[in-house]
């Protein structure tokens, strides 16, 4: 906790101690002899874990993520440059960085919950379409802006989409695994395994069309609550089939064959979609034209912005 200590520090607050709250839901922060706020862990991934601080006087928190200094110090570039222009749907670091051995921490936001929560949650088969519609375009709008930067994401997927509730809104974050198109390498492992692009698991060569990949499969996910394509633990998709996703482009053919084992599977998968109740042949459109097979016809977020689903 000697980061935290220190950030606290940074912003006015000194003799910071740590006590168990009453209800063992967190701890409770002290300065002194002084109440300052409740210090809860919200999540932890492979590489980081988000903590959250509500402060006690203002009744306002914020999200802290702190990782290896490596990591935290590259998304910490990679926001510096995305936040120069205040742009909307984009996390937001609201510190400079905190340092402590080989530790970093990053200061954003605290969101109330991610897309990933909201899916399994009860609250999820009272989303209204205007809230479905709301969310897609967020998320294009600010994916538009990262590719504006010829800046790949490398990990969209819901529980990366973050969600205040009231008002409502959303923000991409996470991008520790974002890269510039020009120095991206072939690794097979970047993107969670669900979202992955066929051409990323190939080795062919992947660019800005494998984020609009990822984008394809939350729609799915946000339309029916299940995961498009089911990944086997070395990564292959089951199975992005040619019925669904279109023809496979000869330039990677070869290393894609084996992953399109089974098209009636996902022939019937686009069938449901299509076929749900109060289905929207836009939505179905934008979905199709997301995750086709070939990254050079796929949409882009730009053009996303004005498909006739948003009008």
């Amino acid at each position: 906790m000697l980061i935290l200590k220190k950030y606290l520090n940074n912003i006015g607050y000194l003799n910071i101690k740590y006590r168990a709250s009453s209800d063992n839901n967190g701890d409770t922060i002290y300065s002194g002899d002084k109440k300052v706020g409740l210090l809860t862990k919200k999540g932890s991934g492979a590489n980081a874990t988000v903590m959250k601080i509500n402060f006690f006087n203002s009744n306002s928190s914020i999200a802290i993520k702190i990782g290896e200094k490596y990591n935290i110090i590259r998304e910490y570039k990679w926001l510096t440059i995305l936040n120069k222009d205040n742009p909307e749907y984009i996390i937001r670091n609201l510190s400079p960085l905190i340092y402590h051995d080989n530790l970093a921490a990053i200061i954003m936001p605290c969101y109330d919950t991610d897309l990933a929560c909201l899916i399994r949650s009860p609250e999820f088969n009272s989303l209204g379409k205007d809230h479905v519609k709301y969310i897609l375009f967020n998320i294009f709008k600010g994916l538009a802006h990262v590719h504006s930067l010829n800046i790949m994401h490398c990990d969209l997927k819901p529980a990366n989409i973050l969600i205040n509730l009231n008002p409502f809104y959303c923000a991409i974050t996470d991008f520790g695994l974002a890269n510039l198109v020009s120095k991206a390498y072939l690794n097979p492992h970047v993107c969670t395994r669900f979202y992955r692009a066929p051409e990323i698991i190939s080795c062919s060569g992947y660019s800005l069309p494998a984020d609009i990949w990822s984008v394809g499969c939350i729609i799915y996910e946000l339309k029916t609550g299940d995961v498009l394509f089911r990944g086997s633990p070395c990564g292959n998709l089951s199975p992005p089939a040619d019925k669904k996703a279109g023809p496979i482009p000869l330039d990677f053919k070869f290393g894609v064959y084996d992953l399109i084992t089974e098209e009636e599977k996902t022939h019937k998968a686009l069938s449901k979609f299509a076929k749900m109740k109060n289905s929207n042949l836009f939505l179905l459109d934008l979905f199709t034209r997301c995750i086709k097979i070939n990254p050079a016809e796929r949409i882009t977020a730009e053009e996303a912005l004005t498909h006739a689903y948003f009008s």
